[in-house]
């Protein structure tokens, strides 16, 4: 998908300097592009594991809580000015994630409870049938 691109964005004329084919690929640069690989690996796990265990939409939002808090972390760590824009943006976005946190943590008390009453049911309805007691 991105194969026009490359041309654009990367030197392949063989006879620069800064061509992609002379780049030094010594054992610490292998291992940078290794490693860094490995990671985009672990990341794309992560996402499949939290799309299976919950939703799209929840990784979406678990994207936004994330970016806020890499907002934050510069904000706190790096002394970067919070601008009213900035901040406005991240409160914003948190409001969104907690109000959705609390949306789902809802919903699973409601269907945790309706499947406790249902059980509870059908344990009932298994006392009242009549027993079956077999004779030697």
């Amino acid at each position: 998908l991105l194969i026009p691109f490359l041309p654009v964005f990367d030197n392949y004329s063989f006879d620069s300097p800064k061509s992609i084919w002379n780049f030094d690929y010594s054992t610490y640069n292998v291992m940078c592009i290794l490693f860094t690989g490995l990671i985009a690996f672990l990341v794309n796990i992560s996402i499949f594991l939290i799309i299976g265990k919950s939703s799209p939409l929840t990784y979406n939002i678990l994207g936004h809580a994330k970016t806020c808090f890499i907002l934050m972390t510069d904000f706190i760590f790096f002394s970067r000015p919070l601008d009213l824009m900035g901040g406005a943006g991240i409160l914003s976005a948190m409001s969104g994630v907690i109000w959705y946190t609390n949306l789902k943590l809802e919903k699973a008390r409601i269907q945790k409870e309706q499947d406790a009453a249902i059980k509870a049911s059908a344990a009932m309805d298994d006392e009242k049938a009549p027993q079956i007691v077999e004779q030697k």
